[in-house]
């Protein structure tokens, strides 16, 4: 049988993502979905986002407490969730996890894989301890995600979906977290070769690592998910999240066209600074993470 699968053309640039079209979360109903570092901050509502709409969650996360609570409340919801004790910087724990997964789906796929794997460059941590989460453990579930891929034009099914949590950090002016950028670094990096990867560039989401809103997070991340112009990509796109200034979810979040068009992100952040959606956060962060360094020599 001849094969029909026509080559893609690496430089042709998709089209941005429309933040104001309606968003179909019913399409998520009966999905597969595993979350890394899923217990709490953005991972714990990235759970309960995907479960509310109907989703298999697995939740792979060291923090037993928080995940249990998690998946316990879920299931007292009638929703779909398990957790798996997972060490990320592991890749046996890792693959367990995503074993785990594929039992729990119902077509016995994964359909969708977030990373959210970080830890911040601490006096109290071994730098190799963060160095293991953060790169290491990111480029195990990169493996794994394409290890136990659906292939591209399954007929059972839709392909599998690789959704990367990173942060403006990579194309902003640098700041003092080394690993935390280098981390950051290794994600583009990661996404830029691969088919069916989107990227989710956070402004800082107040968490118990960042500053921000957590539902700014959970938006954008939906955007990704349930747009299936977006998700029908060969080649994904990087979506920048900015915190409200006035009510309504991710209002702010925008495309950072991190394609040729758009010189690798440059042109939009350029202009989201002139215009102040992102200067004044931004800067405000620089100063607070360089107190906080500050206060600990």
């Amino acid at each position: 049988m001849a094969n029909n699968v026509q080559p893609v053309d690496i430089f042709k640039c998709t089209s941005k993502a429309d933040f104001n079209k309606q968003l179909n979360i019913a399409s998520l109903r009966n999905k597969s979905v595993i979350v890394t570092e899923g217990a709490n901050g953005k991972g714990a509502a990235f759970d309960t986002a995907h479960a509310e709409a109907g989703a298999y969650v697995t939740t792979a996360d060291v923090n037993a407490d928080c995940a249990h609570d998690i998946a316990q409340r879920l299931h007292r919801e009638r929703f779909h969730v398990q957790f798996i004790s997972t060490d990320v910087s592991s890749f046996s724990a890792q693959t367990y996890a995503f074993k785990a997964a594929i039992a729990f789906s119902p077509s016995f796929i994964i359909d969708i894989v977030i990373t959210c794997a970080s830890l911040n460059d601490s006096p109290i941590l071994l730098y190799t301890q963060v160095m293991n989460t953060n790169l290491t453990g990111t480029f195990y579930i990169t493996h794994l995600a394409l290890r136990y891929k659906c292939p591209l034009g399954s007929r059972a099914v839709k392909a599998t979906h690789l959704h990367r949590i990173s942060s403006l950090v990579l194309y902003s002016p640098p700041t003092s977290q080394i690993y935390h950028a280098a981390k950051n670094h290794l994600i583009l990096g990661e996404n830029r070769p691969f088919l069916r990867t989107n990227l989710i560039a956070l402004t800082f989401v107040r968490t118990n690592m960042t500053m921000g809103t957590v539902d700014d997070c959970v938006k954008g991340v939906m955007r990704i998910v349930c747009d299936e112009d977006v998700m029908n990509k060969v080649y994904g796109r990087a979506m920048a999240i900015v915190p409200r200034i006035v009510p309504g979810e991710g209002e702010r979040n925008f495309d950072l066209c991190d394609d040729g068009e758009g010189f690798c992100g440059g042109r939009e952040m350029m202009e989201k600074i002139e215009d102040g959606t992102i200067r004044n956060n931004y800067w405000f962060y620089i100063i607070k993470i360089t107190e906080e360094r500050q206060s600990r020599l």
